[in-house]
């Protein structure tokens, strides 16, 4: 992901709104077939281990930087408005891939420059996952977890969300496991990623299921908490009326209202 693309203020209403319409459809809205499940959290808190569990557990995920860095990478339409923006210096010496890493230099910098890209770069994201997602609901799967870095920070389908975990660990262990990931990246550089992101705290306020993932190498640990959040999932799982139909129309409208805000 290439930064938040909205202010922490703005995530915190986006956040309020979520618990808003938690307490509300937790009467009125209808029972869908399928829930989806937004996985969030700030960088190098260990999201992509807590996927790898889900997926062993047979729960389709959808990978949001995945496909984000794959629509930079591929997607002629993105690489031309890329150039357009930010000029040739962020591609390669023939001109044919964009170099994320001095992308990122720029983007980290410059909050507006940050804005640009995304309004590139996620209404394209956006129809992937959208198509993603109504592919598992055709395939007849109950819950479809999203990988979502950014969630509570551009919060257009937040409020799509079932249960949002959030993935937590210290800001001391986030920036060490940075630096261990990115050994060419400095101090100063990192904490830069890290401080674009939303708060910590302001994220776990956000959220339905927390996850600590502190401690390092405590794999059973980790896969206990995921499993006791699978087991809450199911159940809520097993409640839903299987209606496919709703499903894909009410999906349909809110991932077009979704598209519409991050182009708007």
């Amino acid at each position: 992901a290439y930064g938040q693309g909205r202010s922490s203020s703005t995530g915190f209403l986006h956040i309020q709104l979520f618990r808003s319409l938690r307490r509300l459809t937790n009467f009125s809205k209808p029972r869908l077939s399928m829930l989806l499940v937004g996985l969030t959290g700030g960088i190098a808190t260990g999201k992509s281990t807590i996927s790898d569990i889900i997926r062993e557990n047979g729960y389709p995920v959808i990978d949001a930087d995945a496909i984000s860095r794959n629509v930079v990478d591929y997607d002629r339409a993105v690489q031309r408005s890329i150039l357009k923006s930010f000029g040739s210096a962020v591609f390669n010496e023939d001109g044919t891939r964009v170099e994320r890493d001095k992308l990122g230099e720029i983007i980290f910098a410059d909050p507006q420059k940050k804005k640009i890209l995304n309004a590139i770069v996620h209404p394209v994201v956006i129809r992937r996952i959208a198509a993603q997602i109504l592919w598992n609901v055709m395939s007849g799967h109950v819950c479809v977890v999203l990988d979502i870095p950014l969630l509570f920070e551009t919060g257009s389908i937040i409020w799509l969300m079932s249960e949002v975990v959030v993935v937590k660990c210290s800001a001391e262990t986030q920036l060490s496991r940075l630096l261990m990931r990115n050994p060419d990246l400095s101090r100063e550089a990192a904490l830069r990623r890290i401080h674009a992101q939303m708060p910590m705290e302001t994220k776990v306020s956000g959220a339905t299921f927390v996850i600590d993932n502190e401690a390092d190498g405590d794999f059973e640990g980790l896969r206990a908490q995921v499993d006791a959040f699978l087991v809450r999932l199911q159940a809520k799982a097993s409640r839903r009326v299987r209606c496919v139909g709703i499903s894909c129309a009410f999906l349909a409208v809110g991932l077009a209202v979704a598209v519409r805000q991050l182009l708007f």
